[in-house]
């Protein structure tokens, strides 16, 4: 199913290549992760990006149910949106591609069995509905997190922003 999203050979071929690798590195690492922009040569921004990143994390959806092992990582699509200085709420008046910070959207394949240790910190969470196509068998968790780490709380620091987009099996949401 390689190539369903992705349209272009040299994509498929780079996407392929970071699979491969991060299956092997599982239990090595925490995160296996990479900025979507590095699969094009191109430099995309605004809508553009937002598509292509949306398309690259369906990608390894597929690609994760056709190796059989949807139930031990968890694909997640982590758009990074500006920083604020205080806690702060999701704003749905203004169109998601245009928050996008300058930082690159990310793909992370995540050990589901290590994904389940929570992290200290500080933090706001809000579900937002993005109108994503629906995948069979599986459910997508989106969400707005505004938080930062302890660290970041110790130092004061400012606080990340973010759209997290995670795939589930319908069988782990209760």
């Amino acid at each position: 199913m390689a190539g369903v999203y992705l349209k272009n050979k040299d994509v498929i071929k780079a996407f392929s290549h970071w699979l491969d690798d991060s299956m092997r590195l599982k239990g090595q690492v925490y995160l296996l992760t990479a900025h979507v922009s590095s699969f094009v040569e191109i430099e995309l921004k605004g809508e553009e990006l937002l598509d292509f990143s949306i398309n690259v994390f369906f990608e390894l959806v597929s690609e994760i149910i056709k190796k059989g092992c949807i139930a031990e990582f968890m694909p997640v699509l982590v758009l990074p949106l500006d920083c604020s200085d205080y806690l702060s709420f999701w704003d749905d008046t203004k169109p998601l591609y245009s928050q996008l910070s300058d930082e690159p959207p990310s793909i992370y394949l995540l050990d589901r069995d290590k994904a389940k240790f929570p992290e200290k910190s500080e933090e706001y969470r809000v579900p937002v509905e993005l109108g994503l196509a629906k995948v069979e068998g599986m459910e997508l968790n989106t969400y707005y997190r505004c938080f930062r780490d302890v660290m970041s709380i110790e130092n004061d620091w400012e606080f990340n922003r973010a759209i997290y987009i995670e795939c589930y099996p319908t069988q782990f949401i209760f």
